[in-house]
């Protein structure tokens, strides 16, 4: 699933508006320490909207047809980190990766999983494979005829 979240820089996040509606917004995600994490601009209605209710899903948005690497989905719940220990960590975690460390005020949450899906094509190419997995369930796999 990694390989299918890493192809492509951007991702499509949904997060829950204030009226209960689903917002789609593009973003870009760290894979870091074990975790997953997404940043927002302060102001932002991404950060609004899961600061409200942190439930949200993360798709990996494939622009191949042939889903060769799988649709990956990620449903969580985001964790704000505002501050602390956990919040340096990161920001060197990024350092140590290569990556840029924002400056200025800006949010960061962890994406903590409650279901991961991958979606592929058999190499029959006859059917689908979906496997998936909850926290406690452990995997599951289903064919799509």
């Amino acid at each position: 699933m990694r390989a299918s979240f890493d192809a492509y820089l951007h991702k499509v996040l949904a997060t829950i508006r204030k009226d209960g509606s689903p917002r789609l917004t593009g973003t870009e995600v760290d894979f870091l320490n074990g975790q997953i994490w997404i940043g927002s601009m302060p102001g932002s209605r991404r950060a609004a909207d899961l600061l409200r209710d942190p439930r949200c899903a993360l798709h990996n948005a494939p622009a191949d047809e042939t889903i060769s690497l799988g649709d990956a989905k990620v449903s969580a719940r985001a964790t704000h980190v505002d501050s602390g220990f956990e919040r340096n960590a990161l920001m060197e975690a990024r350092c140590k990766a290569g990556l840029e460390v924002p400056e200025g005020p800006f949010h960061i949450f962890r994406l903590d999983i409650t279901e991961v899906a991958l979606t592929s094509i058999a190499p029959s190419n006859d059917h689908l494979v979906i496997e998936a997995w909850r926290p406690g369930k452990g995997i599951t796999l289903v064919k799509r005829h």
